[in-house]
């Protein structure tokens, strides 16, 4: 009898139980998956990527839920060590002090998953039509290939492009568009020359985050493309401010100062060229356009910015053609050609860089004095033999010049 009711006493407490569950809110199963990505959101604080995306997988590792799915997208397209196209992903948790760009650039063991953004969020789309984040997330996706890969990707750049607008679009006009959303749609405009239509965007997209410095930069460039240099000018410089990055900071101020070049404020174009040098050390787009200032206002910084010109690349033949369109286009052959002189001595035992002064220096005295041109060309051509093949183009150069003087 006892044996009898206790088995009883257990059928009856299963049944309850069971009941239970079937009449316990859906939302007990949402706050699960709330504890989930609470959760994965920590390790990602923490720096811990993989365990982040291992722990979302783990849970839903048939990608059947929109949040989840749109968190492991972040996780996929911010926190990647290795991608393969963006449809395979690999990540590894880094220590406190690591940055993800520089784990990038390590060998090191890493987690591998297949994950093609592109198609999970298609089929959910078409669960989950009204879920409008979904389209944002595709936007999102086709913006960070297009970033990494550009042309050389699965789908053409048009292609990724018509995509990105596609599904940006449906999200913003459903009010799921975030600063980013508005940003693209604006950088897809001025990509397509329609400056007028990207100010908009860009306008909404510094609403949304007045903080993004590439709105700002973009901005700009429409500005400026539309001829209104004050506004452009404007925004570059909120841009410059913002950028943190060498590379970024020292664009945007070489922005400002292309623009200022272009009004003919020399004085302003110069300052600005500098800023760019000292954010973005020694580029030759900004080092050209400020020693052709330097030389045509005879600034007392004109000798120091030719040097770190020139030892941009004295092998190239683009760095002495430059020199001398600048300093014959102001009529200053001899100060090119003191600085030619100072030079050959310095690099008498580097024959390509010493074959290059022979034949600049031939160059310039072309007009100057035929005798002497042809000394130096024909010094050039004795110095080449030694380092280049008798088919080399530099000797064709050289004939042709010599030819000249006849």
């Amino acid at each position: 009898m006892t044996i009898v009711n206790t088995f009883s006493r257990a059928i009856t407490t299963a049944i309850c139980c069971f009941l239970i569950l079937l009449l316990q809110p859906v939302d007990s199963f949402s706050q699960s998956e709330k504890d989930i990505l609470k959760q994965a959101q920590e390790l990602v604080s923490g720096k811990k990527y993989n365990s982040a995306f291992k722990l979302l997988n783990g849970f839903d590792p048939e990608n059947q839920h929109p949040d989840i799915v749109l968190y492991k997208e972040y996780i996929a397209l911010n926190f990647f060590v290795k991608s393969i196209s963006h449809q395979i992903f690999s990540f590894r948790d880094l220590e406190s002090y690591e940055e993800i760009s520089d784990a990038r650039e390590q060998d090191g063991p890493s987690d591998s998953y297949h994950f093609p953004v592109n198609d999970i969020l298609d089929s959910l789309i078409r669960v989950f039509p009204q879920k409008y984040d979904l389209y944002r997330g595709l936007g999102d996706y086709y913006y960070e290939a297009h970033l990494r890969y550009g042309e050389d990707w699965i789908k053409n750049t048009e292609q990724v492009f018509d995509l990105m607008e596609k599904n940006y679009s449906v999200a913003v006009n459903h009010k799921a568009g975030d600063f980013k959303s508005y940003y693209v749609l604006g950088y897809i405009n001025t990509s397509n020359q329609k400056y007028e239509e990207s100010i908009p965007c860009y306008r909404k997209s510094i609403a949304l985050n007045d903080g993004y410095a590439p709105a700002w930069y973009n901005m700009a460039y429409s500005w400026m493309n539309l001829d209104e240099r004050d506004s452009a000018i404007a925004c570059a410089m909120e841009a410059y401010t913002l950028y943190t990055e060498p590379l970024f900071k020292g664009d945007a101020a070489r922005l400002i100062a292309t623009m200022y070049n272009e009004m003919e404020n020399d004085s302003a174009a110069i300052a600005w060229f500098k800023l760019s040098n000292a954010a973005d050390p020694n580029n030759y787009n900004t080092l050209k356009p400020l020693l052709r200032l330097e030389v045509t206002n005879e600034t007392e910084d004109t000798a120091s910015t030719r040097e770190v010109f020139f030892k941009l690349a004295p092998e190239n033949p683009t760095i002495y053609n430059d020199l001398n369109e600048i300093y014959l286009f102001n009529e200053r052959s001899q100060a090119l050609i003191a600085y030619y002189q100072k030079k050959t001595e310095e690099y008498k035992n580097y024959p390509k860089v010493l074959g290059n002064l022979e034949y600049y220096l031939g160059q310039v005295y072309m007009d100057i004095d035929k005798n002497i041109s042809r000394k130096y060309l024909l010094n050039a051509k004795q110095i080449f033999s030694e380092v280049y093949e008798p088919d080399h183009e530099v000797f064709g150069l050289i004939e042709d010049a010599l030819n000249e003087l006849k």
